[in-house]
């Protein structure tokens, strides 16, 4: 949570709070932080969206402003779209790359 405290202002983000947005994460909430990039989704639990264990293993490694990061592949995000079917996801849909 402290990570996430210092590291999204210095990416044009609302400020996090880990007194208040920690609270709600470590409750299993989910919390949007918005930066200059657009928003960061933290996600805990939705519908369709794999545990952890099981997004790690296909995820593709990365580098974020200097930090490693494991981003869940295509197929995986293309099936949880799929499962969330909001208007926005599928928006998206309609814009990832097919491979």
């Amino acid at each position: 949570m402290e990570t996430l405290e210092t590291t999204l202002p210095t990416v044009g983000g609302r400020a996090f709070r880990a007194d208040g947005d920690g609270g709600v994460v470590r409750r299993g909430g989910n919390v949007t932080a918005m930066t200059k990039f657009g928003g960061l989704d933290i996600v805990q639990r939705a519908h369709g969206v794999p545990g952890y264990s099981q997004l790690t293993q296909d995820a593709v490694e990365s580098d974020l402003l200097g930090v490693p990061v494991q981003i869940c592949s295509l197929a995986r995000l293309r099936a949880m779209k799929q499962a969330q079917d909001r208007e926005q996801d599928r928006a998206d849909l309609a814009n990832l790359p097919e491979e």
